[in-house]
């Protein structure tokens, strides 16, 4: 008799991380020029659509942020549903080009088992999930930034519906914090 596995996970996590890819314009800008068309009317539909790719660690412009964490022996079907603001401080100048989330999720064995998604751990099938933002944005270290996240569903269907217009992804001074 086997022992279904969604009862042993304790904590589910998303995190978000702010990342500069060098794939920005193969995936999104490729659409200004395709062999002198400008197909610019395909961009919507690459930015709509998340991408599923291992990215490397060193195009981490900042630590992550924390987007959900839910408990899921006590956790309700409204928690799953949920618009978040979340904040990151950039660790360095560069061109944020991407929004790039992961999971981690916590089994309860005879010990803790972390299962992560992260870039920094051993790479999954699962990868990670990247959003491409419709312009590039230049950050500086020190500097905080806002991003808006909703999340519906995701156990069900794993959807992450990012908000990706720059004017969403705000810039705030340090010094206000």
């Amino acid at each position: 008799m086997g022992i279904c596995i969604a009862f042993l996970i304790e904590v589910f996590k998303i995190l978000f991380y702010p990342f500069t890819l060098e794939r920005y314009s193969e995936m999104v800008r490729f659409w200004d020029d395709v062999y002198g068309l400008k197909m610019t009317s395909m961009r919507p539909e690459v930015l709509r659509e998340a991408s599923i790719e291992t990215v490397p660690v060193d195009k981490i412009l900042s630590d992550p942020s924390l987007v959900l964490q839910l408990d899921l022996k006590t956790c309700t079907s409204q928690e799953t549903e949920f618009f978040r603001v979340f904040q990151l401080k950039m660790t360095r100048e560069d061109k944020l080009t991407a929004l790039v989330g992961s999971f981690d999720v916590t089994f309860h064995l005879d010990h803790s088992v972390l299962l992560s998604t992260s870039p920094y751990s051993s790479p999954t099938h699962w990868k990670q999930t990247v959003f491409y933002l419709p312009e590039p944005i230049t950050v500086h270290a020190g500097k905080f930034h806002d991003g808006i996240c909703s999340l519906l569903d995701f156990l069900l269907n794993y959807l992450f519906n990012v908000f990706r217009t720059s004017s969403r992804l705000q810039y705030k001074s340090s010094a206000s914090q």
